[in-house]
C-alpha cells in the first residue's frame, strides 16, 4: 500500500488524537494494514515508535489490553524531595562569618551554626 501525503497526514493526526490502548491498537491496525515491513514504515514515514507498535501488535493478536502503571510516574514524595534538596544546600552552600565591631581586631571571624 502506498502512503500518499494525504493519507500519512490523516494517520498522524488521528494517532495524536487518541490516547493510551486506543492509540495502540489503531497504530496496529495501519501497520497491519501496511503489511510486510509496515513497522519499519510506519516509524520512518508516520514518526510513530516500533515498541509501541509491537505492543500494539501483541494487544491486537492476543486480545487482551496492556494496563499502563502511569501513576508510578507522579510526582515523588516530600520526604525523598527534602533528602535531595538538604544534600544540595549542604554541599553549595558556604560558611557564613559574621563581624562584631566590639573587638579590637575586626579579623575576628564567628561562624554561625
Amino acid at each position: 500500500m502506498e502512503l500518499t501525503d494525504a493519507l500519512k497526514m490523516v494517520f498522524i493526526e488521528t494517532a495524536q488524537s487518541l490516547r493510551g490502548a486506543k492509540r495502540r491498537l489503531f497504530t496496529a491496525r495501519t501497520v497491519k494494514m501496511l503489511g510486510r515491513g509496515g513497522a519499519q514504515r510506519a516509524e520512518g514515514e508516520l514518526g510513530w515508535n516500533r515498541v509501541t507498535i509491537r505492543k500494539g501488535l501483541h494487544e491486537l493478536e492476543g486480545g487482551f489490553t496492556c494496563i499502563d502503571n502511569l501513576s508510578a510516574l507522579g510526582r515523588k514524595r516530600a520526604e525523598e524531595l527534602q533528602q535531595l534538596l538538604d544534600v544540595v544546600v549542604a554541599e553549595t552552600c558556604q560558611p557564613v562569618c559574621v563581624f562584631h565591631d566590639d573587638h579590637a581586631d575586626a579579623g575576628i571571624c564567628e561562624q554561625l551554626q
